[in-house]
């Protein structure tokens, strides 16, 4: 079966005497970059010759690469995968494709002649006068119909456009005395794969708000439903006033009839066989958090959106039979003590440790998204190993140091 690392195919040698040899794997950091690269192949021109899993190893990626198992596919699953290109996949994508238009053209039909600027952005007597679109309360009737959209569309998608045929929702949220959940106006949770945003959508109380990258906004129709979602959108590069924004939106949603709204607090999608460090700005408002986790059940095809790009990992996953997913809504995260109140560090790492004892993954504390990028840079032909192992060393060992003093702030109090 094909995976998100195929073209960076590695042998199942190296893979195995990594796992069941520690001393042979130490000796992967003591190499020096030229004999590493000599024996790992990390520079030839023939990505599938690269070595990916010690290469990944040793630029601490392992919370990145997606290592292929083709080698332990039996010989009927390349004639499953063979019939389900010619035949299913063609039809999932189709059928996604043409959901998304649909879903898009009812979406902008309900967000016509809103006038959000002359309501309220440009009106001085509007409470919500000069705030952005994403923090004005739409009308109930529009609020429902998208809600009402956006998450039949997005099971739609998960079901006959993606193969998600089994998906468990397991609640584990306290009721109050309706019986109702008690839910918070801020989400967090682990992000592996573009299938994470569905699954939310359609299987949360109310489908919310995300913290959604800049190119979405110029996405053919992603772009109009993103807008009707109210998201908020980031420029990795650029993060001016981000975080005014994110606390204004959580603080407000309870206050008025938002969404609900939610954060990714890895800052980047990875493999899900870790849970990489929170980043504070998403903890920022210090409310009340709402954690979900998602657990991706697979045998061969790892469904983490790493390194193949949109419409590749979209036909890859389409192309699976049966894709199984388990979602776990936690009980809601209050702030209990003073010092969750006002020290940012402790109240993510609260959360951070709540999340990962559900996910049961190791912890990785040093990898972040520009490391990643410059793995990937590397893994896609545009750097050599030397550049990317340069650039990614000077990241991890500030993160390892800044860490280390965490560490011992900690220790001392």
């Amino acid at each position: 079966m094909h995976t998100s690392s195929e073209n960076y195919n590695n042998s199942n040698e190296y893979t195995d005497f990594l796992i069941n040899d520690e001393t042979k794997e130490a000796e992967i950091f003591k190499m020096d970059t030229v004999t590493f690269i000599k024996k790992y192949d990390a520079n030839s021109r023939n990505l599938r010759k690269r070595k990916i899993y010690p290469i990944a190893k040793r630029l601490h990626m392992e919370s990145i690469c997606v290592v292929s198992k083709l080698h332990e596919l039996p010989w009927y699953k390349y004639l499953e995968y063979s019939i389900l290109s010619c035949t299913l996949m063609p039809l999932r994508v189709i059928v996604a494709g043409f959901s998304i238009v649909i879903c898009y053209f009812f979406m902008m039909t309900v967000v016509l002649f809103e006038g959000l600027e002359k309501k309220h952005i440009n009106n001085p007597n509007s409470e919500h006068y000069g705030k952005p679109v994403h923090r004005i309360p739409k009308v109930k009737w529009r609020r429902y119909i998208i809600n009402f959209l956006s998450k039949s569309t997005s099971k739609f998608i998960m079901f006959f456009g993606l193969g998600f045929y089994n998906v468990k929702v397991k609640d584990l949220r306290k009721k109050d005395k309706n019986s109702k959940p008690i839910s918070a106006p801020l989400i967090i949770a682990n992000h592996s794969s573009l299938v994470d945003v569905l699954a939310i959508c359609a299987y949360y109380d109310t489908a919310p708000s995300f913290l959604a990258m800049d190119w979405i906004r110029t996405t053919p129709l992603i772009s109009g439903l993103a807008n009707a979602l109210q998201c908020i959108y980031v420029n990795p590069n650029k993060k001016t006033g981000l975080t005014h924004e994110i606390s204004a939106r959580a603080k407000e949603s309870e206050k008025y009839d938002l969404p609900p709204f939610a954060i990714f607090p890895e800052g980047t999608t990875t493999n899900g066989t870790h849970l990489i460090d929170f980043r504070y700005g998403a903890f920022r408002p210090f409310v009340p958090v709402q954690p979900i986790a998602i657990k991706y059940k697979y045998k061969y095809y790892n469904p983490s959106y790493v390194v193949d790009k949109g419409f590749k990992y979209a036909l890859k996953t389409a192309m699976q039979f049966k894709n199984d997913l388990e979602i776990v809504f936690l009980p809601v995260v209050e702030l209990e003590t003073e010092e969750e109140k006002t020290d940012i560090e402790v109240w993510t790492e609260k959360n951070y440790q709540i999340l990962a004892k559900e996910l049961d993954i190791p912890l990785d504390r040093l990898c972040s998204r520009p490391q990643k990028m410059f793995y990937l840079d590397y893994v896609r032909g545009k750097c050599d190993f030397e550049t990317a192992e340069k650039e990614i060393y000077k990241i991890y060992n500030q993160r390892l140091e800044e860490y280390k003093k965490k560490s011992n702030k900690t220790i001392k109090s």
